[in-house]
C-alpha cells in the first residue's frame, strides 16, 4: 500500500539555522507543499491490486484506482498552492481570476465550487470576506457578470471579496457545512499581510443555501445538455418556486423561466426582465382594436414564456413563435405551459430562413411587431445575443420587410464591448428611421426599439412610463 500524506504543520515550519528566512514574515515566504510517502508491505497475494491513497489533510482519505491519478492529485495540490502565493502577492494576477474545486469523492465531472476573485482598487480597513451566493440566484447579473460582482465588492466594503457559486450537480446541506468545507482553501486565498489566525467572515443573503430541484435533465443537436430545474427565492418576504431552463454549456444564464403557483405554470406571470420590458415598449404603441397591428412574430421561442405571456395579456391578436430546435417546442408544451391553439402558433424553423422567405413573399403575412430574443453559442464573439448573422444587414432588411408600415422591432442586445454595440445601432439606422436603445438595470440585457416611420410618441406613452413587476 502507499498512501502520500500532504504536512501542512511542517510547511509552516522555519527553519532555525536560515536566519535570513528566519526574519521574512509569514506572509512574504512559500510553503511550498510538503508531503510524506508511507509505504505498507503486505504478504504477496494473487489478484490483489497495490492500494493507492491521497491525504489532502488530516481528516480525509481518498482511494484511488492507479499511479497516474495519484500522481495527478500531488500535482494539483502544488499547482493551487502556487496559484495562492501568486495571487496573495499580487493583485494584478487575482483580476478576472476564477478557480473551479472539483469533488474529489464524487464521480460528476462538474465543479462543487467556483471562486471568483474581485479586488478593490481602493483600501479598506475590511481585508477578506467570502460571500456564499445561494443556489439559483448564481445567475444573478450580481453574481454572473464581473460588473455585478464588482459592484457587490463595492456593496460590502472588503478589500477582497471571494464570490463562490456552488455547483449544481452537487448536494449542500447548509451554509455552515459550505463554510466548514472550503475554510482551509478560503484561507489560502488571503491578501498578503493577514495573520494566519484571522477569522475569515462568510457572507450570504440569508441562512440557507437553497435548494434545487432537478425536473428533467437531457441533450440536442442544437444545444447540448440542457435541464430544467426548480428553485426556491424569495419574493417581497415570501417563498416563490421559480422553474428554469438552463443550457449547460452557459450556465450562468436562463433560457426560460416561469414561476409556479400551486405546483402549475403561473401563465400571467412573466419572469425574465428583459420580456417585461419588451412588453412594456409594446403596450405603449399596440392598440388591440387597431387590426394593423394585432400580430406578432417572436424569433426565438425557447420555452414559450413570451409567447404565451402576449397571448394571456392580448388573446385576440396572433402571436407566432418561431424555434429552429423542435425539442425547445416540447419542452416549452410539456414543462412551461406553452399551448399552441389558432391565435398561438410555433414554427419549427430556422428563423434567419424564416424571415427571408417571408420576405420575399409577396403576398406573404405583415406583422405589426417582430421581437428578436435569439442566444448566441459562441461567447467569445463578445455579444451573447443575438447571433453575428441576426445582425447581418440583409437580415434586417428583411425583417423591415415583414413588418407593416406601422410595425415595431424589439431586439434584445446582450454586448459588453462599446464599440460592437455601437456598430449594431448604425447598421439598424440605415434600415429604420426611429432607433433606440432602453437599458435594464441590473442586467446586461438591453433593448432596441426599432420603427420604420417616424412618429409622435402618445402623451398617453410619455406620461404613462411604468415598470412592470416581476
Amino acid at each position: 500500500m502507499i498512501r502520500v500524506c500532504r504536512c501542512e504543520e511542517a510547511e509552516h515550519q522555519e527553519d532555525p539555522t536560515d536566519l535570513k528566512q528566519k526574519k521574512q514574515s509569514a506572509s512574504s515566504r512559500f510553503p511550498f507543499p510538503v508531503f510524506t510517502v508511507v509505504c505498507t508491505k503486505f504478504k504477496k497475494m494473487e489478484r490483489i491490486t497495490p492500494l493507492l491513497e491521497f491525504c489532502p489533510d488530516e481528516k480525509n482519505i481518498e482511494r484511488l484506482s492507479s499511479v497516474d491519478q495519484l500522481k495527478e492529485r500531488v500535482r494539483s495540490v502544488q499547482h493551487f498552492a502556487t496559484l495562492c502565493h501568486q495571487i496573495s502577492h499580487d493583485e494584478k494576477t487575482s483580476q478576472d481570476v476564477f478557480i473551479e474545486l472539483m469533488d474529489p469523492k464524487s464521480l460528476k465531472k462538474t465543479p462543487k465550487y467556483t471562486l471568483f476573485i474581485v479586488d478593490r482598487q481602493c483600501k479598506s480597513a475590511q481585508k477578506f470576506a467570502a460571500f456564499v451566493v445561494p443556489q439559483g440566484r448564481e445567475t444573478d447579473w450580481l453574481f454572473s457578470s464581473h460588473e455585478g460582482r464588482r459592484q457587490l465588492a463595492d456593496s460590502a466594503k472588503f478589500q477582497r471579496l471571494l464570490v463562490i457559486h456552488l455547483g449544481r450537480d452537487h448536494q449542500f446541506d447548509s451554509l455552515d457545512s459550505v463554510q466548514t468545507e472550503l475554510a482551509g482553501i478560503v484561507s489560502s486565498l488571503q491578501p498578503q499581510g493577514l495573520p494566519a489566525n484571522t477569522q475569515i467572515p462568510f457572507l450570504s443573503l440569508g441562512a440557507q443555501v437553497n435548494q434545487r430541484k432537478e425536473i428533467y435533465r437531457a441533450a440536442s443537436e442544437s444545444t447540448g445538455d440542457y435541464v430544467i430545474e426548480e428553485v426556491e427565492e424569495e419574493n417581497d418576504g415570501k417563498p416563490v418556486i421559480l422553474r428554469r431552463l438552463i443550457f449547460l454549456s452557459n450556465p450562468n444564464v436562463i433560457q426560460s423561466e416561469a414561476r409556479m403557483k400551486n405546483g402549475k405554470v403561473d401563465l400571467k406571470h412573466l419572469a425574465c426582465q428583459h420580456h417585461l420590458v419588451m412588453v412594456e415598449e409594446l403596450r405603449q404603441h399596440l392598440d388591440a382594436k387597431n387590426p394593423a397591428l394585432s400580430s406578432i412574430l417572436v424569433l426565438g421561442l425557447g420555452g414559450g414564456a413570451l409567447c404565451t405571456y402576449l397571448h394571456q395579456a392580448y388573446p385576440h391578436f396572433k402571436v407566432d413563435g418561431v424555434e429552429i430546435d423542435p425539442i425547445m417546442v416540447e419542452l416549452a408544451e410539456k414543462y412551461f405551459g406553452f399551448k399552441p391553439s389558432e391565435n398561438l402558433r410555433p414554427h419549427i424553423a430556422d428563423g434567419l430562413a424564416f424571415v427571408r422567405d417571408l420576405a420575399a413573399t409577396e403576398s406573404g403575412e405583415r406583422y405589426g411587431c417582430i421581437m428578436l430574443d435569439v442566444d448566441c453559442k459562441d461567447r467569445s464573439l463578445g455579444i451573447s445575443c443575438p447571433p453575428p448573422s441576426f445582425l447581418d444587414s440583409n437580415f434586417i432588411g428583411s425583417v423591415k420587410q415583414c413588418l407593416n408600415p406601422h410595425g415595431f422591432f424589439f431586439m434584445n442586445l446582450v454586448c459588453r464591448d462599446e464599440t460592437k454595440r455601437n456598430n449594431v445601432m448604425e447598421m439598424l439606422r440605415k434600415s429604420f428611421e426611429i432607433v433606440q436603445m432602453r437599458k435594464i438595470k441590473g442586467e446586461v440585457n438591453e433593448i432596441i426599439r426599432c420603427h420604420p416611420l417616424a412618429l409622435s410618441t402618445p402623451a398617453k406613452a410619455r406620461n404613462g412610463r411604468k415598470s412592470l413587476k416581476k
